[in-house]
């Protein structure tokens, strides 16, 4: 089995965003839970993450398609 490198480095730096991605929806919604009335700050933040993880992942790309084998 052998991956070409620069598809092991698409592989790792999506697994990565991935995983940041859900640390931070997990603890966003630990500290914004719907029981303590703070749903709209909670929402502007999963926002915030999720264009955030869009914008990585679409620079990662970038930056991975720009590496010559």
């Amino acid at each position: 089995m052998n991956i070409p490198r620069i598809r092991l480095l698409e592989i790792i730096a999506s697994v990565a965003w991935a995983s940041v991605f859900v640390v931070a929806i997990v603890y966003i919604g630990n500290k914004y839970s719907m029981q303590e009335g703070v749903l709209q700050e909670g929402t502007l933040w999963i926002i915030v993450v999720i264009v955030g993880f869009i914008v990585a992942m679409m620079g990662t790309g970038y930056l991975l398609s720009r590496i010559e084998e």
